[in-house]
Formats: structure tokens, C-alpha cells, sequence
């Protein structure tokens, strides 16, 4: 059971090298997870040692310069998403839909759907939660009040601890952003792109893709002192791979972009330019599957103006299409596309007719999704909400 303003832990053992280890639970007991550096492979019973606060474990030194990066999935780690949770972390995100207007938009009733899916272990509802409650969000709306304030940072950091310990990588980046932003923490640069290297080595594509955007200088005598800019497009490069295989969209878009810069000016002149623009166009379309409007205005622009990407020849018919899912995903950020190929598939496939019509475009491009039943949820397991400013009145 987890506690706002503390962990209660019911055990206080840990595995190490292969060998169980019994700690002692007094207060004065030196925990592990503050001995030595939290890697990607530490084991995550340290984080739940008598005591541990995960905001506070030692770190690894973020360094920029890294060789390698060896590509890990946060799904791999985080807990599974049952389908009764889904159904609940679907509606919530229904009710906050950026289809619907600003006032109809029911903030209070999805945090509750997200706390009660989080109680299941869902952590994209808990991710969501966490994010809402640390800004607020909504407006009043002339059926209640739609709006959700902004909750006890205590709280907000405490959930996120939660997260971390259930190994989701996203809740070591919330924490990087905490540390930089001094939210709830004391403040430390240094910390936070310490926490962010190590989501990314965990899974995380948003910390994945962060850190590959401060390393696109193309040589070291470029860096500048105190500014978050490194050279290491070796690194880049496997770092955005890595979030576009897990379908995060602006690391799909970036890696797009840089693969289409790099073939226009290549520095190898034997680079087979031909194959790495039919790689980019791929990777882009794809971002745009995911929700990337900028990628979707790319591929508009490439299209509409005849550049290299495309093979020099102009298609404004491709380029219309492109234009219009960019437009949709201006308005709707939530929207995704997996039925792409079949109202907009890449040359030299030839495009299916279209009347014209917006929404015969983005529903065919988004075809159709079931959503799970919902059932009951388990017993609460997560910090209290502690404060009635989640609940509005108007919520049964």
C-alpha cells in the first residue's frame, strides 16, 4: 500500500546477483538504492526497500558521449494493460477528446476513470492522471463543472514514484522533468538528464527521443558550454530508431527528417541516395499512422513541391491527402491512422479513389477499433487523491 507522504513496504528483501538478500528494515539501514547508481538493469525490489524514495536514488553521470545505445521497449518492463482497464483509460480519453469542444470536454469524470484504471494497473491512465493533475485542465461547462485544478505536488510526485517502481520508464522521465523544472524536488539539471538517460535506457521513447535531439551536432567543436547540445549523431540515430519502432510519433518524424537531410548531403558519396529517400518517405509515413501532423506536413511539402524525398516529380494529388490528415491532426492531436495504406499508400502503389470529402479520408485512415467491456475494479493501490478537487459535483 502506497501513501502520499510515505511507502509502507510489506517485505524488505531484494535479489542480487542471483543471490537473495535479506536487508534489515531499520531506519538506519544504508538502502541500496542510494549506494550505488540505478542502471536499466538494477533489480526494481531496490525501489521499494524500507524507506526509498525513487526521486532521490543515485544516478549514473548523464553522458552524451556514450558509444552505444542498445535499444529496449517499455512495454517490456511495465506492467500488462488489462482489457477492463483499457475500456476505462478509452473512456476517459473519450470524454477529453480535442473533437469535442473546449466546455463539453468532462476533465473530472476522465480522472476518475484514470485513477480507477491506475488502481488496475494500467499506466498510460496513470500517465495521463499524473499529467492533468500536475497542470489542471478544462473550462466550466454549461452541463457542470468540467474543470480540474491543479493538485498537491506531493501527491503528483508520489504517484510518479509509484510508476517507477513498477518499472514504467515513462515515470523516470516525469521524474527527469521534475528535477528540471524543480516541481515538487529540488531543482538540478544535472539530475534531470541523468533520470531522462535512464528512462531512455529503460524504454522510454519520449526520453529516447529528447535525448536524440540535444545530440544532432555534426562534430564536437561545435558544443557550446552549458547549453544542452552534443555531437553524437551515432547515438541519434539508434536513439530514434528506437522510439520510432515503438510507434511514438515525433521520434518517427525525426528520424524521417534526419535520414532525408543526410541522404540530400551525404558523407559518404557511395550512400545509395535512391534507397535512404525510399527509407525517410517510409519512416515519415508511418509517423504520420502515429499522429505526427508535422510529418504529414512534410510529406505534403515533398509531394506538392517535387523535392529529392519523392524523386523529384511533383504529385499534388498524394499532396492534397497529406495536407488534409495534417489538418485533422492540427485539430485533433489524439487522432491515429493504422488504415493508411489503404486511402494513402506510397508510390508507385497507385492511390484508391477519393471523393473529396474530409471525413470519407480520416475515417478509412483510421478504420475501426473495439473497445473492452468494462469490469469492477480491484481495491485501490495507488496514493489517495487526498483532495476533493478531483471529484465535481456533477459526478455520480
Amino acid at each position: 500500500m502506497f501513501k502520499a507522504r510515505g511507502l509502507v513496504v510489506k517485505w524488505c528483501a531484494h535479489a542480487a546477483i542471483g543471490i537473495v538478500v535479506l536487508l534489515a528494515c531499520s531506519s538506519g539501514h544504508a538502502m541500496s538504492a542510494y549506494k550505488t547508481p540505478f542502471t536499466a538493469q538494477s533489480d526494481l525490489a531496490l525501489l521499494s526497500e524500507k524507506g526509498v524514495l525513487p526521486r532521490n536514488i543515485n544516478l549514473k553521470t548523464f553522458d552524451p558521449h556514450r558509444a552505444e545505445f542498445v535499444c529496449a521497449h517499455a512495454a517490456t518492463k511495465a506492467p500488462a494493460l488489462k482489457p477492463e482497464a483499457q475500456a476505462l483509460f478509452e473512456e476517459g480519453m473519450a470524454l477529453t477528446s480535442p473533437a469535442l469542444w473546449p466546455n463539453e470536454r468532462n476533465w473530472p469524470r476522465a480522472m476518475a476513470l484514470w485513477s480507477k484504471a491506475a488502481e488496475q494497473g494500467h499506466w498510460k491512465a496513470a500517465l495521463m492522471w499524473i499529467q492533468t493533475a500536475r497542470t489542471g485542465n478544462g473550462v466550466n461547462g454549461p452541463k457542470g463543472q468540467f474543470q480540474v485544478q491543479p493538485q498537491d505536488r506531493e501527491l503528483v510526485v508520489s504517484r510518479v514514484e509509484y510508476l517507477m517502481r513498477q518499472g514504467v520508464a515513462d515515470g523516470f522521465y516525469l521524474m527527469g522533468v521534475f528535477h528540471e523544472e524543480g516541481y515538487g524536488v529540488k531543482p538540478s539539471v544535472d539530475r534531470a538528464w541523468a533520470f531522462w538517460e535512464l528512462a531512455a535506457d529503460m524504454g522510454s521513447a519520449r526520453a529516447q527521443t529528447k535525448i536524440a535531439l540535444s545530440l544532432r551536432l555534426g562534430y564536437r567543436d561545435m558544443e557550446k558550454p552549458n547549453i544542452a547540445e552534443w555531437s553524437n549523431r551515432k547515438v541519434m540515430f539508434q536513439l530514434l530508431e528506437c522510439g520510432y519502432a515503438q510507434g511514438y510519433a515525433q521520434a518517427a518524424f525525426e528520424l524521417g527528417g534526419a535520414i532525408d537531410r543526410a541522404t540530400e548531403q551525404p558523407d559518404d558519396a557511395n550512400i545509395d541516395k535512391e534507397a535512404q529517400f525510399a527509407r525517410a518517405r517510409q519512416v515519415l509515413h508511418d509517423a504520420v499512422k502515429f499522429g505526427s501532423e508535422a510529418a504529414a506536413g512534410y510529406l505534403f511539402s515533398a509531394f506538392d513541391g517535387g523535392e529529392p524525398l519523392v524523386g523529384s516529380i511533383k504529385d499534388p494529388t498524394r499532396a492534397e491527402r497529406y495536407f488534409t490528415l495534417s489538418k485533422a491532426l492540427f485539430n485533433n492531436p489524439d487522432l491515429r491512422f493504422p488504415n493508411l495504406d489503404k486511402v494513402l499508400p506510397l508510390p508507385p502503389a497507385k492511390l484508391p479513389v477519393w471523393d473529396g470529402q474530409r471525413d470519407s479520408l480520416i475515417n478509412a485512415a483510421k478504420g475501426v477499433r473495439e473497445t473492452p467491456t468494462q469490469k469492477p475494479s480491484a481495491a485501490n493501490a495507488l496514493p489517495p487523491a487526498g483532495s476533493e478537487r478531483l471529484q465535481a459535483k456533477n459526478i455520480e
